[in-house]
């Protein structure tokens, strides 16, 4: 081949090659912006619905959870919970909730153990994640907040239905995530939607176990760090707050 030729044939695959740098470049954002959405999704839950996102390696997180008169307890009551989650790998993530019963509420059972693992952890954002995992691992039984009969398994995928074409979301080009899955008694068929217009800030739907909840979620910090979780369980107004740390 002549060196014009040469000249010819690199000139061509130019084009060629831009597009695989821009496609690229555009997985190796909504891989990073996953990384954010998975700060939103924290934890193998979202107000006790299972999730496919768990928590990286080392990173710890503690929730306190405030709902006033859930629908199934006496008229005067609210509810307490304290959560705390922690990544023991990359996939493997345990997790603990406690009940805390305040003015009419009934007595609430000791902390629940939960255990979740990711079988599918896709690198890719187009590709799904699939986590097993199991509430109330230690057998508590009649908890009347959670339903917990026993150990409570399930099965969870999730699924980026939109990413951001800029590969940043905007309020007129947001994430999209939905997690679907089914378990035992306690669970069902559950899932959620997860719309991220923000960096920042997302707004979650979801339906678990005959129970629907409406979600709002703010992170801020020099990290992220700080949460605050509006939302509607099941009609009960609440609020959760929650503290990231990485160690």
């Amino acid at each position: 081949m002549t060196l014009a030729a040469r000249v010819v044939s690199k000139a061509r695959s130019l084009p060629l090659l831009m597009k695989y740098a821009l496609t690229a470049l555009r997985l190796l954002l909504a891989v990073l912006l996953l990384v954010g959405v998975a700060q939103v999704a924290q934890a193998n839950d979202i107000l006790f619905v299972p999730i496919a996102d768990t928590h990286p390696q080392g990173q710890m997180e503690l929730q306190a959870v405030y709902i006033n008169q859930p629908a199934t307890f006496p008229p005067g009551s609210t509810v307490l919970l304290q959560n705390g989650y922690y990544g023991v790998t990359d996939r493997l993530e345990l997790s603990w909730h406690a009940e805390f019963g305040l003015g009419a509420a009934p007595a609430l059972p000791p902390v629940q153990a939960n255990v979740a693992y990711k079988l599918l952890a896709s690198n890719r954002p187009d590709r799904p994640t699939v986590t097993i995992g199991a509430y109330n691992v230690t057998g508590v039984g009649g908890a009347p907040f959670f339903d917990y009969a026993g150990v409570e398994p399930y099965i969870v995928m999730g699924h980026n239905l939109f990413l951001p074409d800029r590969g940043k979301p905007d309020w007129d080009d947001p994430l999209v995530r939905v997690n679907v899955g089914v378990g035992t008694s306690a669970h069902r068929t559950f899932g959620n939607i997860i719309v991220v217009p923000d960096e920042d800030l997302a707004f979650v739907a979801q339906y678990h176990n005959q129970r629907w909840s409406l979600i709002g979620h703010v992170m801020f910090g020099d990290k992220n760090q700080y949460h605050l979780t509006p939302f509607i369980w099941n009609g009960a107004p609440g609020v959760k707050v929650a503290y990231v740390h990485n160690f």
